[in-house]
């Protein structure tokens, strides 16, 4: 992946974009949150691609189990059809609803 700049730094406003695009529900004030607190990132900072990814492939999942857990308080565990379930929406923004469930 190749950014503006020509190296494969993400800039406050290169990863803005990406996460904007990326979690179409949140709003601009949530990806900053998230950009500062959970990325420690400030307007100067900059990020290698190749470190957001895979935290944010991580961070995705954590959002979707903590919302499974905020409507579910006393439940401990998954069953199947509710892992499909969070799986998919956690990570609807990667287009795995073309995952057969067979595969989860």
């Amino acid at each position: 992946m190749h950014l503006k700049n020509g190296n494969q730094q993400l800039n406050f406003n290169e990863l803005e974009a990406i996460l904007l695009c990326l979690m179409k529900n949140a709003s601009k004030e949530d990806i900053e949150f998230v950009m500062m607190h959970t990325y420690h990132l400030d307007p100067k900072s900059t990020m290698a691609f190749e470190m957001f990814a895979p935290f944010f492939i991580m961070h995705l999942g954590e959002l979707g189990l903590s919302k499974f857990v905020k409507q579910h308080p006393t439940q401990r565990s998954l069953t199947r059809h509710e892992f499909i379930i969070v799986f998919k929406a956690s990570y609807y923004v990667l287009n795995v609803d073309r995952v057969s469930n067979r595969l989860l």
